[in-house]
């Protein structure tokens, strides 16, 4: 018994995906896929307040201990708005010009270099038009949520891949004070806990003053480059959370 003929149509697209298929192995010999670099930022999720504030955010926590804060609250308001929290504010010496981000972190955070009890929230005052921190500290469990104004919120996302996340910046310098970030500005790394030799790498940072690096276990120095700069020395260790560095110049 004679098999039934196959429609005239299906030869030829027979034909065609055998010979694709022949087109896409010759592309691929001796040309692997690249690997998918991960991204240095996890995507965070919620309402989410602009990169920059994300950036400082996130920093933040990190440096007050918890790199995986459970939510962060963000609205933008007034100065005037803020006045309870004036008593606790370390660097808000002035009232800037027009609109500040506040930012409310939920989570387990503590003074660097101390022990004990710690704070569940941390704050953030930030200057919406300069783009700079003009104040961070622990909230007081006196403060409760009613007093701030009303919010919208988001999960924080941490870096990914990395070990250390530097934050140039100077610190001080006339009213409104607070912290102004060091753009695309140099950074030198060194071996051990002196600026001295030749330095292991000079990066630069970003258009917000952060860096990502990723380095081995061990102590490095870093500051930054050109001027006499406060240097900045701190330990990697392996298993850790990303690390905070601040390289700070003080500005009087």
């Amino acid at each position: 018994m004679r098999a039934p003929a196959l429609p005239r149509v299906a030869p030829a697209a027979l034909l065609l995906a055998g010979l694709l298929a022949f087109a896409l192995g010759l592309a691929a010999c001796g040309h692997p896929a690249a690997p998918q670099t991960p991204s240095p930022l996890a995507t965070p999720e919620g309402d989410l307040p602009p990169v920059w504030v994300q950036k400082e955010v996130a920093w933040q926590s990190l440096a007050y201990g918890d790199a995986h804060p459970e939510e962060c609250s963000w609205t933008v308001t007034r100065p005037s708005r803020l006045a309870f929290l004036v008593p606790y504010l370390k660097s808000y010496a002035g009232r800037p010009d027009g609109a500040v981000y506040l930012a409310v972190l939920r989570g387990q955070f503590q003074l660097q270099g101390t022990h004990g009890p710690g704070a569940v929230r941390l704050y953030l005052v930030l200057w919406k038009r300069d783009r700079f921190s003009l104040a961070h500290g622990l909230v007081p469990g006196r403060i409760t949520a009613k007093q701030f104004p009303r919010m919208l919120s988001y999960r924080p996302a941490m870096p990914v891949s990395t070990s250390v996340w530097i934050h140039a910046y100077g610190e001080g310098g006339p009213a409104p004070g607070g912290i102004y970030p060091s753009r695309r500005a140099q950074v030198s790394v060194y071996a051990g806990t002196k600026v001295a030799g030749t330095p292991l790498s000079t990066v630069r940072t970003d258009a917000d003053g952060f860096l990502l690096l990723d380095l081995k276990p061990g102590t490095y120095t870093f500051i930054m480059t050109g001027k006499p700069y406060t240097a900045t020395t701190a330990t990697v260790r392996a298993g850790s959370p990303p690390l905070a560095v601040a390289v700070v110049l003080q500005m009087f």
